[in-house]
């Protein structure tokens, strides 16, 4: 027995076949058998899926066990390689709690101190959420309304107003008894932590993540990943065509969605992440305090939960955490981690929403593989018709839904009696004037106006899109407008006419 023993540890060195630390010789074997068909699968998934560009890497503790990359970084473009950034969208969320989590083991923070201590003047409108702590604002149990401040970003609010005006949005579950997700009080936690190191958001990220990982290609500026040449366009299908479009900026909310990385990086960050905040031989991040960003902390549906940055569940018997990140514009993201067997996965893409079914299927095939030994579902058939049916009519979806016109559409009054400004507590003023044979509408501080043309009596539309505004009369004067995009999902979209 002993030779036997010997003679396998010989074999696993020359071959490089090493067990990573704290993994058995038959774990890493077991992985390794099914590889090569995970690659094979993956490349009939990317086939299927039309997606241009797509960056995969499979970690098992500290070994990197598989690099691909498939396709162009724009249609018609170079190809991508290990080196290609992508912008990350919420996926970057793990990282903001990883930051925190390294200030939380130097016992610089706590999850449990109230945010009010590191941002004075932050405050919710409910009085019961007036001790709303780091975990709250990691945890998206709030009470408010999903996706509540997104839309402030169309008032050309920087991130100071924006986290300023959120006080005013009520709440739609008490405190602490409900998910909802969240991008700007996830802002305000790493905007926390920024305030707590004395430096902005991406300088300690790198101080404290990038630079100890080797993470060179890897940031959280928006204006470095414009200065990349080699990355990523984002693209959405428009009548069969993948159409490149601008990258989305989501500077403003940077700790929930704001980080670019390439997939040679990512793979550094997962065996950090399965090895409970070691890389290599060094210590990164205190392990009590990272494995604290994998604990449940709020139920999101039966069997799966939301940690601070990841969503976490049981499937089968085996522990997994994850986090996907989408941009609408056409970037989808993954990291899928199994960390009892010390596995990850990243899938980086660059469209909407095929990448995201894409990204999914990918994550149930090394599952399926990994635990079962085949993979019998068509998981991308079964993820991109849910996908479709999930994203319509919500803010998410790309495509237009373009309403009808009545038949016999009433005529509005004198463009000039709607002009004038309008305000709303939450999203402060809009101003309305006459234009040609519209209005333009000016939305807070931004100055490129949305374009309105009539559509039936005091209703008006914006042109090529799904949303409009109704304009209300008391005794014949025009007192109210509802912004339709702005009134949705617990939010109220009706301004009132100021005297």
């Amino acid at each position: 027995m002993k030779k036997l023993l010997i003679g396998c540890s010989l074999f696993l060195t020359i071959t490089g076949c090493k067990a990573p630390p704290g993994l058995t010789i038959s774990e890493a074997a077991q992985l390794r058998a099914v590889l090569p068909r995970f690659e094979s699968a993956a490349q009939e998934l990317v086939n299927r899926s039309g997606v241009p560009g797509v960056a995969l890497a499979v970690v098992h503790g500290s070994r990197v066990e598989l690099l691909k990359t498939y396709g162009v970084r724009r249609m018609g473009g170079d190809a991508v390689d290990l080196d290609t950034v992508f912008q990350l969208a919420s996926v970057s969320k793990g990282f903001s709690s990883a930051a925190i989590a390294a200030l939380v083991g130097d016992e610089l923070m706590s999850w449990d101190d109230p945010a009010s201590k590191y941002l004075p003047d932050f405050r919710l409108y409910d009085p019961a959420a007036s001790g709303v702590t780091i975990r709250d604002l990691l945890s998206h149990r709030s009470g408010l309304p999903e996706y509540s401040g997104d839309e402030l970003a169309y008032f050309g609010y920087d991130r100071e107003e924006q986290l300023a005006r959120i006080r005013y949005q009520k709440p739609v579950t008490p405190f602490r008894t409900a998910y909802a997700y969240q991008n700007l009080l996830f802002t305000a936690a790493g905007e926390a932590s920024a305030r707590l190191a004395g430096k902005e958001w991406p300088d300690l990220l790198k101080e404290r993540l990038f630079d100890q990982l080797g993470m060179s290609r890897t940031g959280g500026r928006l204006s470095d990943f414009l200065k990349e040449t080699n990355r990523c366009s984002p693209h959405i299908l428009i009548e069969g065509i993948m159409v490149p479009q601008e990258p989305d900026n989501d500077e403003i909310h940077a700790p929930a969605g704001g980080i670019h990385s390439s997939i040679r990086d990512l793979s550094r960050w997962l065996s950090l992440q399965v090895n409970g905040g070691t890389f290599g031989e060094k210590r990164v991040i205190d392990e009590k305090a990272l494995l604290e960003t994998h604990a449940a902390q709020i139920p999101i549906r039966s069997n799966l939960s939301y940690a601070m940055g990841w969503e976490v569940e049981t499937k089968e018997g085996h522990k997994i955490v994850h986090h996907g990140g989408d941009f609408a514009r056409g970037n989808s993201t993954l990291l899928y981690l199994m960390p009892e067997e010390k596995i990850g996965l990243a899938v980086l893409t660059n469209s909407f929403p095929e990448g995201h079914a894409l990204a999914s299927s990918l994550s149930q095939t090394l599952f399926d593989l990994v635990f079962k030994g085949k993979c019998e579902q068509d998981h991308w058939a079964e993820n991109k018709a849910a996908l479709d049916e999930a994203l319509k009519g919500s803010i998410l979806d790309p495509y237009e839904h373009l309403p009808v016109r009545p038949a016999s559409p009433r005529a509005p009054q004198a463009l000039s009696t709607y002009a004038g400004e309008y305000r709303n507590d939450y999203f402060g003023s809009v101003r309305v004037e006459a234009a040609g044979l519209g209005l333009c509408v000016f939305l807070g501080k931004d100055p490129t106006p949305m374009t309105l043309v009539p559509w039936d009596g005091d209703t008006f539309q914006q042109p090529d899109t799904d949303s409009g505004a109704l304009f209300e009369q008391e005794n014949g004067v025009v007192k109210k407008l509802t912004i339709k995009f702005l009134d949705y999902s617990g939010r109220d979209g009706t301004f009132f006419r100021k005297p």
